[in-house]
């Protein structure tokens, strides 16, 4: 039964690492916010047209944060520049 329960765990953890870059200081509430901020912007992709950059985000931040083809998703759209 543990074998199971380790393998099931595996397998979630790597879809979320697959779906989302979990970068930085890690907290359980931190790991949270992300994965629905995440899944919030997959499920529903029209609130990225309501939300813009303000800030120019230049250097590794953005490929830390983003996939490439989110990123192009993004600049396509005029969120990002």
């Amino acid at each position: 039964l543990m074998s199971i329960q380790n393998n099931l765990a595996e397998n979630i953890n790597s879809i979320l690492r697959a779906i989302i870059r979990l970068r930085g200081p890690k907290t359980i509430e931190s790991v949270e916010r992300r994965i629905r901020a995440t899944l919030k912007i997959r499920n529903h992709p029209e609130i990225l047209d309501e939300v813009r950059i303000t800030r120019q985000v230049r250097g590794t931040f953005l490929m830390n944060n983003l996939k490439l083809i989110e990123c192009a998703d993004l600049l396509e759209r005029g969120i990002i520049m």
